[in-house]
């Protein structure tokens, strides 16, 4: 590619890349799985930007047991954070009855919320979305409903945000994530490597500002819950 007169850029070592999901040939067992998660919690804990909804990834442990975060822990959390609280609660409950008008609704709540191109509310469900997907690709049949119901949430957010992280969520119910993103997963479904794990967190906590965090906390929520049910 020739720009102008100054600046030539060679593709000649380019590795072309899809964002589709890979066959992946071996899949941990799930109390494996479970370590790989806690591993990337931790990471996240530590590293995180919690300035918008990924706050929230301190009190994993509250929200997927479904047990109230103490009342001086809530008035600490920034303003994203406390309002999308509830809504996870019920995002929550919803997802593990499979109940799908009030899936689509906790997420129509979630949409919008924060600021940037990708608002830290849709980072949350890219996220989540992406937990669902994955888990009913790598984990068998069982996520199989869970799944087509993703299938059905760009449907229900269009127009509640902005053009550019509608088309990220339509992508996600797909199996398309970015690439950092993508390795993550394999690596939490696949890696006993600790190194690994730790690495991939990191590139995608380097998403954005905190992109990577949001995405992250709805990405630990969901496979949590997935591996629950």
């Amino acid at each position: 590619i020739i720009v102008g007169e100054a600046l030539e850029i060679s593709l000649s070592g380019a590795v072309i890349w899809s964002s589709k999901s890979r066959v992946l040939k071996r899949i941990l067992e799930k109390e494996l799985i479970i370590g790989n998660l806690d591993l990337v919690t931790r990471v996240v804990v530590n590293e995180g930007d919690f300035r918008g909804v990924g706050q929230l990834v301190k009190y994993l442990p509250y929200l997927i047991e479904m047990r109230q975060i103490p009342e001086q822990d809530v008035s600490e959390l920034n303003v994203f954070a406390r309002f999308a609280l509830p809504k996870l609660y019920d995002l929550i409950r919803a997802t593990m009855n499979e109940d799908t008008p009030k899936i689509l609704e906790c997420v129509s709540g979630l949409v919008g919320l924060g600021v940037g191109s990708t608002p830290s509310g849709d980072d949350v469900i890219g996220g989540f979305i992406t937990s669902i997907v994955f888990s009913s690709m790598y984990l068998g049949a069982k996520y199989t409903n869970l799944s087509r119901i993703c299938d059905l949430i760009p449907g229900a957010i269009r127009g509640r945000t902005n053009e550019f992280s509608e088309k990220l969520i339509e992508y996600a119910a797909d199996g398309e994530v970015s690439e950092p993103l993508r390795d993550l997963v394999e690596a939490v479904f696949t890696s006993t490597e600790r190194g690994t794990i730790i690495e991939a967190t990191r590139r995608v906590l380097s998403i954005g500002s905190t992109s990577g965090t949001d995405l992250l906390l709805g990405f630990l929520l969901g496979l949590a819950l997935m591996l629950k049910k």
